[in-house]
């Protein structure tokens, strides 16, 4: 926080997630809705009526123009080493200026998706330290929570073969995570 950063890193890449419940409704969300198999009308319900709300707290995103910091933008346990009580971070191709809480979300949302603590309890782990913006974690949760909804239902990617499961995952954890923090019902056909 606070340091000069590179000019030749991609300033606003963070943004663009402000747009995934958009791009996810252009691309059709009965895909996510077809991962329910049995209870894809459920998806599909839960999915219209998230949809006006999630998009709307992803958005948020899009209007910040308070702190950043330096985000690794894909924060996750394979891209995290603990070696004799130091932390080394990997893959860092993604790396660009944004709020710390997006960095935050990303990683509370993987740490429950690998069925570690409960995001809210990283969350509050990391305000022992530094101070967040609330606002921003939530609109971060929601914003990634559209990138899986566009991403989980794809076909494998060669080379890759257990992306597309980690993603749904993901896509679980997040849903879930941004389920509680605006009200929405349990997306139970998760």
């Amino acid at each position: 926080l606070g340091s000069r950063l590179p000019r030749w890193l991609p300033q606003q890449e963070w943004r663009r997630f402000s747009e995934s419940w958009s791009k996810a409704r252009e691309e059709g969300l009965d895909r996510t809705a077809a991962l329910a198999r049995r209870r894809r009308e459920d998806a599909r319900e839960w999915l219209d009526v998230a949809y006006p709300v999630l998009a709307g707290t992803a958005a948020l995103l899009e209007r910040h123009r308070g702190r950043t910091t330096l985000m690794h933008f894909d924060t996750r346990s394979d891209n995290l080493r603990v070696s004799r009580g130091t932390l080394r971070i990997f893959d860092w191709n993604w790396a660009c200026p944004g709020p710390p809480e997006f960095d935050l979300a990303a990683f509370a949302q993987s740490v429950a998706a690998e069925a570690g603590p409960a995001p809210e309890r990283v969350v509050d782990w990391y305000r022992e330290r530094l101070e967040i913006d609330e606002r921003l974690v939530h609109a971060s949760v929601a914003a990634i929570a559209g990138f899986f909804v566009r991403l989980a239902w794809r076909p494998p990617v060669k080379g890759l073969p257990r992306l597309r499961s980690i993603q749904r995952r993901q896509l679980k954890a997040s849903l879930r995570w941004t389920a509680r923090i605006e009200g929405l019902p349990e997306p139970r056909w998760l």
